[in-house]
This record gives structure tokens, C-alpha cells and sequence, in this order.
């Protein structure tokens, strides 16, 4: 093992920090005259400001400019922002320190070591794309928890941890692969690439050889290396190791201080003793990583954690039960909710199937009373990932997106029937998101339905990318068809019922919500009514559709753009692109 003296690992991570310096913080360096004039190389500029041009603006210059014009960018300064040069920081951040735990707990981990620390934390479960690369980052990440939070984890069995575990390795797979994929694609080749790499794929070798040999050196001696060229890489794994330390931490904190609360209203006939399972990354994540959980408990009892206030879900089901008592018609599903601002505590729902004809016809019964009240209450985002069928209940499991502020559009230009329709559509129950989707476009190229009320298996031809032979000699990139899994549709006798056979029974359940509410109208609008409730309570605000989100974070993963910040920013800014339609600064532009 090579001996690094502290300075030169200070001067590495320094060298690090400055790569992985993004457009941001760069601006704000040159604004301090924080930057070495006489290390300045402006090689990579040009191509630098070629690239930037095209992904925002396709190329036009015209709108690049405006781009720039509207932050308030001056293109002289960022010549100097885009060069391969050295601000000048004096103080690492959070991230940095991380990263060098992370590094130096590699290279102190002997192979003994790693192979019983593969079987300590991911015997459970299917393998992961480079599982063994980021053992030293879960090592560093559990220390961290334990230095903090030792008694409350202690509350999880060894599987429960486990779980916890492989749900951040998850994250930093998902992070990492394509750039891992690359260092191992080119070690294992030899100088007739496209030879080595089509005998890989035809002539399978499932044994490790030069998987191991590989990794061992790369944990042994070549960390340093790997994040001095992706520096951005080091940035990425390091800071989700931090935020899931803190996110875990606060999961962990809310369980042991609400642990009685959870028992009194979820168990209040039995005690719980222990948390025996972590089903983890169950939503987008938000504030630095934070997604759902959903606990089991030594009973069985399953409880859903949610890092978020849960006022709206909390009222919402408080409206729903005044319906249930209010209303001569059928009973619509209620969930027991506890709030605490911070985040909150749900039921868990298991899907059931119908025992008969008749419940199925009050499931789409029900599920038209549902899209009126989510309607009237300004619903959007239902898709089939938020409703469950539990039997002939159709059960709402994520009310974040009600209320939802409208986006404001300039008038319709053209008066094609397809425009003037698609400003309808907006306008209309669509917007829930319940009713099926797909072919309201005829631009629409994937036949897949993912609405509320959606079946996600009909005309099935969407494709993902995928690892094949993870973790072995012929690991290599593949395709295969997304499977998804499907809980929102009705079921009986073993087969998945469709909505289009039950129209009848889904406008009967919306004629019936919409009469009770126009003739309770003036309680419902009165001061003492529930939906008073609903104004001052923290809703979610889709600007664009997630799966965007999804895939340009997707995009800004590949080793590309992971060697500079500079060069990430680039790529992440093709979200400025559809704002620059307009010659007028967009309403939306802080966005």
C-alpha cells in the first residue's frame, strides 16, 4: 500500500473540490476574485461555451444570449468561469471530508476484510451493479449513524439495517454505474477493443476473475485516482452518504420519539417491540434525499413513514369520513393518519381482489365519486402508483399534489381542433390524472397507460436499460422491458379488470359525488367547514412532469459530464431550453 503524506492528500482533495465546482459557485469565486490568474487555461472554454449554446439553445446564439441576459450573466466574465482553472477556497466542505473518510477506510480494508463485510451487508437481496466498490462507503456512512443515533438503531433488527443499508447502496448505484462501467469496460479489454468486447458478449465468462482483480486494486490504491478524474463522482457519492446520514437520522429520531403514538393508533391491541424490516426509496426524494419508508413491525404491522407534513392527507380523510357520515350512498375508504408537521405517519394499504362482479362494479362506482372530489379539489397527478385496490375500495395513497396551482399559459393561437382540445383537456377532469391517458396525443410513441385508473399491461413496449451478469467477468449493458408494478387495478379470479367495461358505473359514482356536493354546497363553503382547513396547508407544485426530472438527472450521471462541475451544470441547464420559446422573459423564469 502506498503512503500518501497529509499534505499531499490535503492539496488531492483541494484539487478535487475545485474540479467538482459547479456553474454557481464558480460565478461567485470569480465574483470574489477568488481565482488564480496565472493557473488560468482556457483550452476547454470554447468548446465549453459550443456546448452550453447547443443544449440550451440547440445552437442559437440569439437565444443564448437571452438566456444569459435574463440571469443576469455576463458572457466576459464567464469565459473566465468556463476555463480549466483554480479558485481559490481555504476551507473544505462537508462533502470533501466525507469523501476522504471514504478513501482512506478503503485503503485500510484488506480483502479478508471486504469479503466478510459482503456478507455482513449484502447477503439480502438480489446483487447490485458494483455492490463491493461501495462497501467502504457504507462502512463510513454506518459509523456515522452509530456515532449519533446508536440506541435508536439498535430499535431495527440486523435486518432491518440491512435494509436501511442497501437502500443507500441502491442510490449510490444508481449514481455510479455508467462511470464504473467505463473503468471496468477498459480494464478488462486489451488493445483490440471491439474484439474483446463482442467475445464478451457472445462467449459468456461468469467467473470474477478480472472482476476482483480489478476492484481490489481500485479500493487498494487507485480511490484517489478514480476522483481526481470524476470529481463530480466523488461529489455525488460523498454528499449522498451525507444526506443519508441525516435523512436516516431524522427516520430514526421521529420512530424512537413516536414510537407510542404509532402504537396507540395503529396497535393499540398489541405492543411493538422492533422494526424487523426498511422497504426504502418508495417516492421521488426531496430535501436532500428524503423519501418514503414503509415499516414492519415485530406484529407485522406494516405503518408508511413520510419525511413531509401530512396536513393535506390529514384533512383530506377527515373530509371523507363527514362524507361517510353525511351521504346515503356508498362509503368511500378512509386512512388513519398521524401528523406531526415535520413528517408524518400513515396506514399501510395491501391490495386485496374482489370476491365478486358486484365489487368490482362498486369499485369503479367508488373510483368515479373519487375523480369528482379529486377534481373539485384541484387534483392532479393520480397516477397508478398512487391509488391502490383494495378490494372494492379504491384507496388514495398520495394526496400531495391536490390543490394544485395552475400553470398560466398564453391564450391558443391556433384554432386547430387538436389545440383548442388539448386546452379542454387541461381543463377538465383529465388533469386528475385517473382517467387513462395515453393516445390524447397523436405524437404519443409508447402505448403505456400509468393513470389512476390505468392498465399498465395492455399494448406493453417500453424498454429500460439494464446490467446483465452483474458483477462478473461479462457484466455488460443490455435492454428489457420495464416491468412495473401494478396495484391500482381491480382484481377477480386472478385476472386484472379493466376500467373501459365499467364506464357506466364510474359516471354513476361521479354523477352521485357531484349532486351531494352542489346540495351541500353552503356547508361546505361555510367558515366552520372542513375545506377552511385545507388553506394553509403545504402542497406540492409540479412544474414539469417528473419522469423529466428523471431523466435528465439520468443524463447528468454519465462520466462525461462527472469530471468537471462546470460541465454537469452545462448539461443540467437544458432545463432552461423550453423558457426561451418566448422573447419575453418568462413569468416562470425563477424557476
Amino acid at each position: 500500500m502506498q503512503l500518501i503524506s497529509k499534505e499531499t492528500i490535503k492539496e488531492k482533495l483541494f484539487n478535487i473540490v475545485v474540479k467538482a465546482s459547479n456553474l454557481q459557485e464558480r460565478i461567485a469565486l470569480h465574483g470574489n476574485g477568488s481565482y488564480q490568474k496565472d493557473k488560468l487555461n482556457f483550452s476547454g472554454s470554447k468548446e465549453r461555451w459550443e456546448k452550453w449554446t447547443k443544449t440550451v439553445a440547440k445552437g442559437n446564439k440569439e437565444k443564448f444570449n437571452r438566456r444569459l441576459k435574463w440571469a443576469g450573466l455576463e458572457r466576459e466574465k464567464l469565459t473566465f468561469v468556463l476555463a480549466d482553472y483554480f479558485p481559490l477556497i481555504t476551507e473544505l466542505p462537508a462533502w470533501a471530508i466525507t469523501l476522504e473518510k471514504i478513501i482512506e477506510t478503503a485503503e485500510k480494508t484488506s480483502q479478508s476484510e471486504q469479503e466478510s463485510d459482503r456478507d455482513k451487508y449484502f447477503i439480502f437481496g438480489e446483487p447490485i451493479p458494483f455492490e463491493e466498490f461501495y462497501l467502504p462507503f457504507i462502512k463510513v456512512a454506518k459509523e456515522k449513524i452509530l456515532a449519533t443515533y446508536s440506541n435508536q438503531w439498535q430499535k431495527l433488527s440486523s435486518q432491518a439495517q440491512v435494509d436501511l443499508l442497501r437502500g443507500l447502496l441502491s442510490k449510490l448505484s444508481h449514481i455510479g454505474t455508467a462511470t464504473l462501467m467505463k473503468e471496468f469496460d477498459n480494464f478488462r479489454v486489451g488493445e483490440n477493443r471491439l474484439k474483446d468486447l463482442l467475445s464478451l458478449r457472445f462467449s459468456l465468462d461468469l467467473s470474477r476473475r478480472k472482476y476482483d482483480s480489478w476492484l481490489n486494486k481500485l479500493l487498494s490504491t487507485s480511490l484517489w485516482e478514480l476522483f481526481s478524474q470524476y470529481s463530480v463522482l466523488g461529489r455525488l457519492l460523498a454528499t449522498t452518504i451525507d444526506f443519508w446520514v441525516a435523512t436516516t437520522g431524522d427516520f430514526l429520531s421521529r420512530l424512537s420519539n413516536d414510537w407510542q403514538a404509532i402504537e396507540d393508533n395503529f396497535s393499540p391491541e398489541q405492543p411493538l417491540q422492533q422494526i424487523i424490516g426498511c422497504k426504502c426509496n418508495l417516492s421521488d426524494s426531496h430535501n436532500c434525499g428524503s423519501s418514503v419508508i414503509i415499516i414492519t413491525f415485530d406484529t407485522e404491522l406494516k405503518v408508511v413513514y413520510k419525511p413531509r407534513d401530512l396536513g393535506l392527507e390529514a384533512t383530506f380523510y377527515q373530509i371523507i369520513d363527514w362524507f361517510n357520515e353525511q351521504a346515503e350512498l356508498l362509503s368511500l375508504p378512509s386512512l388513519k393518519i398521524l401528523n406531526y408537521t415535520t413528517h408524518g405517519w400513515s396506514e399501510y394499504v395491501s391490495a386485496l381482489p374482489c370476491k365478486d362482479e358486484l365489487e368490482i362494479k362498486r369499485f369503479f362506482q367508488r373510483s368515479g365519486m373519487l375523480i369528482c372530489l379529486v377534481h373539485v379539489l384541484e387534483g392532479q397527478d393520480f397516477h397508478y402508483e398512487n391509488l391502490i385496490a383494495q378490494g372494492e375500495n379504491p384507496v388514495l395513497v398520495d394526496l400531495e399534489a391536490l390543490l394544485h396551482s395552475q400553470i398560466s399559459s398564453k391564450q391558443i393561437t391556433q384554432k386547430d381542433a387538436f389545440s383548442i382540445a388539448q386546452k379542454e383537456l387541461r381543463e377538465s377532469v383529465f388533469q386528475t390524472y385517473l382517467l387513462p391517458q395515453w393516445g390524447l396525443n397523436p405524437k404519443d410513441s409508447i402505448k403505456l397507460d400509468i393513470s389512476g385508473l390505468g392498465n399498465t399491461e395492455e399494448d406493453y413496449d417500453l424498454t429500460t436499460l439494464t446490467l446483465k451478469h452483474i458483477n462478473t467477468d461479462s457484466m455488460q449493458i443490455d435492454y428489457e422491458i420495464l416491468k412495473i408494478e401494478d396495484l391500482n387495478s381491480p382484481v377477480l379470479n386472478g385476472v386484472k379488470i379493466s376500467a373501459e367495461n365499467y364506464l357506466a358505473e364510474i359516471l354513476q359514482g361521479f354523477e352521485q359525488m357531484y349532486d351531494f356536493l352542489l346540495k351541500n354546497q353552503a356547508e361546505l363553503l361555510s367558515s366552520s367547514s372542513l375545506l377552511k382547513v385545507l388553506k394553509n396547508q403545504q402542497v406540492r407544485f409540479l412544474f414539469r412532469n417528473t419522469r423529466v426530472y428523471a431523466e435528465i438527472l439520468q443524463q447528468s450521471y454519465h462520466p462525461d459530464v462527472l469530471e468537471y462541475g462546470i460541465d454537469r451544470s452545462i448539461a443540467l441547464d437544458v432545463l432552461s431550453r423550453g423558457f426561451l420559446l418566448s422573447e419575453e422573459k418568462h413569468t416562470y423564469w425563477s424557476i
